[in-house]
């Protein structure tokens, strides 16, 4: 009965051993849950931040282009403005009427005729 009763008491302890490991792998398992779902919690939080960071930059980007844009666009309009005011004050850039032309090509033949290739004022 010895032997029995050791045997009997070996397969307690067998169980109780098995029963704390499980017991162990279960605690562990649900902590690792735990860890791992802070952990992917963490990793969308930082990709939310990055990706608004990201968005942040692009939209000063676009500002940015767009105010240089607008500025460069002003320029052009202002020096448009600029040459079409002189344009309209200054008659020299009239171009000359048909009876005027036939006039001014007789004086530069003439001119040239005589040698003299200086415009008048």
């Amino acid at each position: 009965m010895n032997t029995r009763t050791n045997l009997q008491n070996h397969r307690q302890t067998l169980r109780a051993t098995l029963h704390e490991n499980k017991q162990f792998i279960n605690e562990w398992e649900e902590k690792n849950k735990e860890s791992h779902r802070e952990a992917l919690k963490k990793r969308r939080q930082n990709e939310k931040k990055e990706l608004e960071f990201e968005l942040t930059m692009n939209e000063r980007r676009m500002k940015k282009k767009e105010m240089k844009l607008k500025s460069t666009l002003n320029d052009f309009q202002t020096s448009i403005q600029s040459f079409e005011n002189r344009l309209s004050t200054t008659n020299t850039l009239k171009p000359p009427q048909l009876k005027d032309q036939k006039t001014f090509i007789a004086k530069i033949k003439t001119k040239k005729a005589n040698g003299d290739y200086r415009q008048e004022g």
